[in-house]
């Protein structure tokens, strides 16, 4: 049991499974959270190399910017080809919407997003708040 003052990490090596950050919820931000979620398709001459080095850049953002409250990645495991060929997802939580927005601006997160995109076929994000629990 994580107490409210802990922060859990669950990783698994290589890039499969999942990698999981939770940080307690200070109960700043308002009555909901604001969760953020990636989805990327990696582009078909990527060497396995070059995709973990992905996965394992993104699992720095949660020590690198502490307005991530949450931090969750893990490999599509659709079946059903209904994913639009999306191959990784990555799940952020914040407190508040100006959390989000200062995750977007942070320079490490700028200088990632520069650095890798060009080997991303597409990429895609969607936003949603959910009440605080």
């Amino acid at each position: 049991m994580v107490s409210s003052s802990e922060t859990l990490d669950i990783a698994m090596a290589s890039g499969g499974g999942c990698a999981i950050r939770f940080v307690p919820d200070s109960g700043e931000g308002g009555d909901k959270l604001v969760r953020h979620l990636i989805g990327l398709k990696f582009k078909p001459e990527l060497t396995p190399q070059q995709r973990q080095e992905i996965i394992e850049a993104s699992d720095l953002l949660p020590g690198q910017i502490p307005e991530i409250l949450a931090y969750e990645r893990g490999p599509n495991t659709d079946r059903r080809g209904l994913s639009a060929g999306i191959d990784y997802a990555i799940l952020l939580t914040f407190r508040s919407q100006q959390d989000l927005q200062t995750y977007r601006d942070h320079p490490w997160h700028r200088e990632m997003a520069n650095k890798y995109r060009p080997w991303l076929a597409d990429m895609v994000f969607v936003d949603w708040e959910v009440p605080r629990q």
